[in-house]
């Protein structure tokens, strides 16, 4: 089930609603990314309070006018290509920035991935000498870097939910990226985006299929410890894809 929902208030307001039971504590600690990340020099929707509203936790944002990149995309479908491969640009630019207090995603993987009773204690050995040899890295990863996020205003893109945001090697963000594209809705245009958004992301930074499909065994691995039923089977064919 969702966490939250996107509620607009007014012309210069809108709130992301939290389901029931949301903590306040969770909700201040995205405020704080998100208000370091513009600090950064990111564009992100500026969190303005956190409110309680109905007995559920929201935040209160400035509002953002515009399509996500999916809407954009469905409404120009002659530049499919041209706007996957903005897309790539788009995560390129934020992996660019460093900022070395984010909590580290990798150590996070690795802890999850150890301790989860969900994986097979053979695949977990095998997903987890995978990741020993992979590089740790200090770049900005949003972890939720997919269409719906990405907000076209008239001032340019502007990404929202910045809840995950930690540090980690870049190609774990486009592993992270591709593998929440291949668990939702299978279209040709989810099916452009995705596979132009990779051809292009790595041919910007001149790194090979393999070095992607290597952290993409790690990222399947870690999605499945969430133990979302409907994702099992997609997950485990994604791991013995890249395995």
């Amino acid at each position: 089930m969702e966490r939250y929902n996107w509620v607009q208030i007014d012309g210069s307001n809108m709130m992301k609603k939290f389901s029931p039971g949301y903590s306040k504590e969770r909700a201040e600690i995205e405020v704080r990314l998100t208000r370091a990340m513009r600090d950064l020099g990111m564009e992100a929707a500026y969190p303005q309070k956190i409110v309680e509203v109905d007995g559920t936790i929201g935040i209160v944002f400035d509002r953002l006018y515009g399509p996500d990149f999916r809407e954009w995309m469905q409404r120009n479908p002659a530049s499919w290509s041209k706007m996957a491969a903005l897309f790539a640009h788009e995560h390129h630019e934020m992996h660019m920035h460093i900022f070395s207090d984010l909590p580290s995603k990798r150590s996070m993987m690795e802890e999850r991935i150890r301790s989860s009773p969900l994986l097979e204690e053979g695949l977990k050995d095998k997903v987890l000498a995978i990741l020993k040899r992979l590089p740790e890295g200090e770049n900005v990863c949003h972890w939720n870097f997919i269409p719906e996020n990405v907000i076209f205003t008239i001032n340019g893109p502007v990404v929202l939910n910045w809840q995950d945001v930690g540090k980690c090697h870049f190609l774990a963000d486009v592993a992270r990226t591709s593998v929440l594209l291949s668990l939702s809705v299978d279209d040709n245009l989810t099916k452009i985006l995705h596979g132009t958004y990779i051809t292009e992301y790595l041919k910007i930074c001149g790194r090979l299929d393999e070095e992607l499909d290597r952290w993409g065994v790690v990222i399947a691995a870690d999605m499945l410890c969430d133990g979302v039923a409907e994702e099992k089977q997609r997950l485990m064919e994604l791991i013995h894809q890249w395995l």
